[in-house]
């Protein structure tokens, strides 16, 4: 995982701990296919199953470790932006073109209305 947080980004300069996480998903369910890698499993009442793994990543210090490494990269959050009526418009004629749907304006002409072809 260390390895894996020195990769470069697409919006920092390295990958994000989100990104660097899913190391820890992949040994998991590596160590949970070995001979070994779960214990016993408890069926509780409607069907419910606990299972007890022995994967070294549910280990207490490996919990602290994901801790520190989250707290000393962090998480940049970039949403997505909102689509323009402009882009909107122009989505619709490229459909229009290609046959794929038809594009009217409703009875009021306040909304456009997308019909597909088939």
């Amino acid at each position: 995982m260390v390895y894996r947080s020195l990769d470069e980004g697409k919006n920092a300069p390295t990958i994000q701990f989100g990104t660097m996480r899913r190391i820890r998903s992949h040994v998991s369910n590596f160590e949970h296919t070995c001979p070994g890698g779960v214990g016993g499993a408890l069926v509780g009442d409607e069907g419910k199953v606990l299972a007890i793994s022995k994967a070294s990543t549910n280990s207490l210090w490996f919990r602290r470790f994901s801790i520190g490494c989250h707290r000393r990269m962090g998480d940049v959050w970039i949403p997505d932006r909102a689509t323009t009526i402009e882009e909107l418009k122009a989505c619709f004629t490229i459909l229009e073109k290609t046959g794929e749907c038809t594009v009217k304006t409703s009875k009021d002409k306040s909304k456009l209305v997308w019909q597909p072809s088939c």
